[in-house]
């Protein structure tokens, strides 16, 4: 049995990033791509990405500007602000 643990990206508060957006971090065959959120997302949902690498859940109306990538989080974000 193997325990595989992620690095933790930000202070224990969970607000203060230990790295810069859209730093890209790469461990275990995955790539991470560091980002800050522009509000609550839910785990899975896919969400558009900004040049400044804030994300916001997409939704069947998502209007603005062109989004600069697509991610899917893989755990719920609670709050705006939130680094993952």
């Amino acid at each position: 049995m193997a325990i595989l643990a992620m690095a933790n990206l930000t202070e224990s508060d969970g607000l203060v990033a230990q790295a810069g957006l859209g730093d890209t971090y790469e461990t275990a065959g995955a790539t991470y791509r560091y980002c800050k959120s522009a509000g609550a997302i839910a785990q899975y949902a896919m969400s558009t990405l900004s040049n400044a690498f804030v994300a916001a859940e997409g939704t069947t109306t998502t209007s603005g500007d062109k989004p600069t990538a697509v991610c899917i989080p893989q755990f719920a974000i609670a709050a705006i602000a939130e680094y993952f």
